[in-house]
């Protein structure tokens, strides 16, 4: 954002690599204790009253939330605060997940519901997120926009290392890299994804499977791969902060989650002109165009995950046609420069409408 007209504030919970980034660019940040991903009563009790606490002593012109929880805390007390404009960034449809219960979809439903009567614009990051909610009745239609989450392409545009990268992850230079970034958890369908690579390490020989990430089922994954006789094929890399020298290593990118906003990785791939193969879920289908720049097949379905990588894998030319398809197609579509020019339209025009400004 222009700080010559915007004074940013992140008000956030406490820890995590992400803070220490946010500092090294200069942002105030404001750490909430109690604020976390887990339901706790207690804890989301005591966060809203930091949140309460904050604002009224910020005064702040616009709040603008991200995620479920802290976007139903967030909203509830700047209206509470009586904050001019509150703005709230929709990521994925927490009450579509399917690990939930029906009584939990429904809470989560009615809380959704709520917190969006509070909110002046509600943005979400793909167009399919946005039919989600408006058929799940969330508020009205006019008062949703779509505002993609891009990435910093310039980052994605330089040229890395690629033989050293692969050596230092004990990779050869003629053997193929298949390779998926994205949290531990569930929701992202990683036993698919081993699944998928038992099957596609049975008729491709030189080809390595990488996870990048880390989180609550590292070590099930882990077990899962020795299970299924391809943990000498598998690299569990964790956390990494060098993503785009990662997959730059990659010769087929994978994301087979079970829902998904957006799919970032998927674009950060794409800009590295990676040929990608995901699930055709949520905004998935709105950042790989099918066929053209890459495979989309159905979540869970490890037969068909592991033909789509196959296919790529054997067929070096396919994956060049979709690897430079693919880098065409982020570079006019999904900058981040593009998305805060968006968000910056939508904050002026709303402070126009109910902010006077000293």
């Amino acid at each position: 954002l222009d700080r010559a007209r915007f004074e940013v504030v992140l008000a956030c919970g406490e820890g995590g690599p992400l803070l220490e980034e946010a500092k090294k660019k200069n942002l105030r940040v404001e750490a909430i204790r109690y604020l976390a991903n887990e339901l706790n009563v207690f804890k989301d009790t005591l966060a809203f009253f930091e949140l309460i606490c904050l604002m009224r002593k910020e005064r702040f012109h616009i709040v603008h939330t991200h995620n479920s929880k802290a976007g139903i805390l967030g909203r509830i007390a700047a209206r509470c605060c009586r904050v001019p404009v509150i703005i709230h960034t929709q990521h994925s449809c927490v009450f579509l997940y399917p690990n939930l219960s029906r009584l939990q979809r429904k809470f989560y439903l009615y809380l959704e519901k709520l917190a969006a009567l509070l909110a002046d614009r509600i943005i979400t990051i793909s167009h399919p997120l946005k039919e989600e909610f408006i058929k799940a009745r969330i508020a009205r239609p006019d008062k949703f926009i779509t505002i993609y989450s891009g990435i910093e392409i310039e980052k994605f545009r330089e040229r890395f290392g690629v033989n050293r990268k692969k050596q230092a992850f004990g990779i050869k230079p003629d053997e193929l890299v298949v390779g998926t970034v994205a949290r531990l958890v569930p929701g992202k369908g990683y036993r698919t994804f081993l699944q998928a690579a038992a099957r596609i390490a049975k008729e491709v020989l030189n080809v390595k499977f990488m996870i990048v990430g880390d989180g609550p089922l590292r070590q099930k994954l882990e077990n899962l791969s020795e299970e299924l006789g391809i943990h000498e094929r598998c690299i569990f890399a964790g956390f990494r902060r060098d993503i785009e020298q990662i997959t730059s290593i990659f010769d087929v990118a994978v994301l087979s989650s079970f829902y998904e906003g957006m799919g970032r990785v998927l674009l950060e791939a794409q800009a590295l002109a990676k040929p990608v193969v995901a699930t055709k879920v949520g905004g998935i289908p709105d950042i790989v165009d099918d066929g053209v720049t890459g495979i989309l097949v159905k979540p869970g379905d490890e037969e068909a995950l592991a033909a789509a990588i196959a296919k790529l894998l054997k067929n070096e030319t396919l994956r060049k046609q979709m690897g430079e398809a693919a880098f065409r197609w982020v570079g006019s579509k999904f900058s981040s420069q593009e998305m805060v020019n968006r968000i910056s339209k939508v904050y002026g025009e709303l402070i126009e409408d109910k902010v006077t400004l000293q």
